[in-house]
């Protein structure tokens, strides 16, 4: 027979329940558990993490009311308890995620930049252009060994369109270069990004950027 309760996704209604998603490992257990049904330890088994450790966090999902115990397995004294997810899938209103930290991958690349620029550049270089518009230049050191590593920042203006087919190659390119990837090399990170510029999107006149919000 068809479990209602678990037939829809559940709506987070609270700030402190929708907390759990933002831990790692509550995350990851109870996302194991919509899955399938499992005690602590078959959960200490699979994320290889200390079965207390396990235990104090699913009971604090259960708490929560996104776990429920559905059964018991008997055995010598204390019956081991089944768990399961209360739903298929969960949803977070914006309103009650938490605030979101720059994601590990974005500090890093941060700190990789930085450190190519300062093994590149030998200073900054200001000047105008023929112009006479103000500008400034990475002077790059001479003699050194090419470092693959790009940064490029550009504000364009774009009809909703452009900014679909470019955001269509962004992603085509990748797909191309992941197909290539060998062991053999270097790992490298990458990230495209594109969005619509915020007095960009302030413009109350402008209908396409008020779609793409």
């Amino acid at each position: 027979m068809k479990d209602p309760l678990r037939s829809s996704p559940l709506r987070i209604g609270d700030s402190r329940t929708a907390a759990a998603f933002a831990n790692p490992l509550r995350r990851k257990l109870l996302l194991a558990l919509i899955a399938r049904e499992a005690s602590s330890g078959d959960m200490a088994r699979f994320t290889r993490v200390d079965l207390r450790r396990v235990h104090h966090h699913v009971t604090a999902l259960c708490t929560l009311g996104l776990v429920a115990v559905v059964r018991e397995r008997p055995r010598a004294g204390r019956a081991i308890k089944i768990y399961r997810a209360v739903a298929r899938a969960f949803f977070v209103p914006r309103q009650f995620a938490p605030a979101e930290p720059a994601p590990p991958l974005a500090v890093e690349l941060e700190l990789s930049l930085a450190r190519v620029r300062a093994a590149t550049s030998s200073g900054v270089l200001y000047d105008v252009d023929e112009n006479g518009a103000a500008r400034m230049r990475a002077v790059i050191r001479e003699n050194l060994h090419a470092v693959p590593a790009t940064e490029i920042w550009k504000i364009l203006r774009l009809s909703r369109s452009d900014a679909l087919r470019l955001s269509g190659e962004f992603a085509k390119c990748l797909r191309n270069y992941a197909k290539r990837e060998n062991e053999r090399g270097d790992t490298y990170l990458v990230h495209c990004a594109l969005a619509p510029k915020r007095a960009h999107t302030q413009r109350g006149g402008n209908t396409a950027a008020r779609r793409g919000r």
